[in-house]
Parts: structure tokens; C-alpha cells; sequence
């Protein structure tokens, strides 16, 4: 077993915690480190697979997102369960921050939220759709997929796993394309509920005046330029300063 841990950035690093917490990740011998770096996470994945594959001495890729914190056994915990495609879990970054697992939706369309309350942690899962930010994926599955893309696909696909707008034109959702076509390929898609992934956000800071037990308490605001066709009302709670 040897790992290739791919850690993704744009053009400019973000969270100094994304990378302490891949620094402290429990690993198997002779795990490496690539990071790519680009404004399109589609384009970073593609290379990242494609120099592994070159290489041909990788077991598994291990897909990261540098907006994320992992516990120190994710990589181990995934790792045992000895699956073709298996993510950890987290939210999306905006209230009311549903944990991202879809159903398998028509063609065009991003799909529905699973409702997570039904699956309790500890469990392995099979979802149709999940994000590439804790994705561990065997190198096996990605060759046989670039199989089936090069007779399914037109040329310019070729060794491109990940693809942006094919969901929606707007949107990225290379990730959920690409669990598209590992299903369309013939393999299946997990979630371990006991994998649980931190994803870092923004958080405005506003002071306030509390007149019944006069003092100043702090509100905590998530994502607060993101109010285009989004409710304005402030998120987060409010703590004593």
C-alpha cells in the first residue's frame, strides 16, 4: 500500500490549520505528498491523477481541500475499509450547513441533500454523490476509469476525471461529475459517518450591546457578504466578551 495525499490550493495558500492537520495525519509507510496549485480544483485533480498514474506506484489518492481540518486518523479510518471510492463527512459553509451527501438526481440537476439524521455515526454508508475534500479513491479505479472515459467520452476528456459546468454551467461541481462517471463506470460510492471532516469559513465578529444584563456580547455572523437571493438574517450566537 502506498498513498499519494493531494493537497489543492489556488493560487494563494488560505488556512494555516488545513495544514497542520495534514501534517499530523497518521499515515502508512511510504505515504507522499503532492500539492497542486491553480484557480480551477478540477484542473489541480486532473494533474495530481495523471502523474500518479505515469508513476504506476500508488495504491490510493487521497483527495484534500485546503479549507478543511482533519482528525489524525481519517486517512487510516478510510483506508480501512478497503473500498474503490469512500469520503469523510462535513457541511457546506451556509446556514443550514446540511452535511454534504446527495441523492442521484436527473441529469442537469445538483441534486437533494440526503437527510443524515437517518444514519447515525459509525456507519458506512452508499451515497451517489459526495464532495472530493476527504476522498480516498484507489489508483485501480481511476485507471479503469480513464478507460471508460476514453471510449464513452469525446477526445478532450482524456484524462480528465474531474470536469467543471457539466452539472450546471455556473457551477463547479466537478466533484459530484466525477461521481457521475464512477458510477456510470460501474462503482459504487461511500460515506463513513464516523469520518467527521472540519470545514473552515468565515466569521464576522459584532460587537452588542445587551440592555437587560448591560454588557457587551459578541454575534457571530457566517459568510456575511453572501446575502444575494440568501436570507440576511444573521447566523451564529451570540457569547459574552
Amino acid at each position: 500500500m502506498k498513498v499519494l495525499i493531494v493537497t489543492l490550493t489556488g493560487e494563494l495558500p488560505r488556512y494555516y490549520e488545513y495544514y497542520d492537520s495534514i501534517d499530523r495525519l497518521v499515515t502508512p509507510p511510504q505515504t507522499e505528498k503532492i500539492t497542486v496549485h491553480s484557480s480551477s480544483p478540477a484542473k489541480n485533480r486532473n494533474v495530481a491523477i495523471a502523474g500518479a498514474l505515469d508513476r504506476g506506484i500508488y495504491s490510493h489518492l487521497f483527495f484534500t481541500d485546503d479549507d478543511h481540518v482533519y482528525v489524525p486518523n481519517t486517512l487510516m479510518r478510510l483506508l480501512s475499509h478497503d473500498k474503490d471510492i469512500v469520503s469523510g463527512m462535513y457541511t457546506m459553509k451556509f446556514s443550514p450547513f446540511p452535511i454534504v451527501a446527495l441523492n442521484n438526481p436527473n441529469s442537469g440537476e445538483m441534486g437533494q441533500f440526503i437527510n443524515m439524521n437517518n444514519h447515525p455515526p459509525n456507519k458506512l454508508i452508499e451515497v451517489a454523490r459526495v464532495p472530493a475534500g476527504c476522498l480516498l479513491v484507489k489508483t485501480s479505479t481511476l485507471k479503469r476509469m480513464k478507460d471508460f472515459i476514453s471510449v464513452s467520452w469525446p477526445i478532450k476528456y482524456i484524462n480528465k476525471w474531474f470536469t467543471l459546468g457539466h452539472i450546471q454551467p455556473d457551477e463547479w461541481g466537478d466533484d459530484l461529475w466525477f461521481c457521475d462517471r464512477a458510477i456510470a463506470a460501474g462503482y459504487k460510492i461511500y460515506l463513513d459517518t464516523g469520518c467527521p471532516v472540519g470545514h473552515i469559513t468565515k466569521t464576522v465578529l459584532w460587537p452588542e450591546w445587551n440592555p437587560e444584563t448591560k454588557e457587551w456580547q459578541v454575534r457571530f455572523k457566517i459568510n456575511e457578504e453572501y446575502s444575494i437571493g440568501h436570507s440576511t438574517k444573521p447566523d451564529g450566537a451570540v457569547a459574552p466578551i
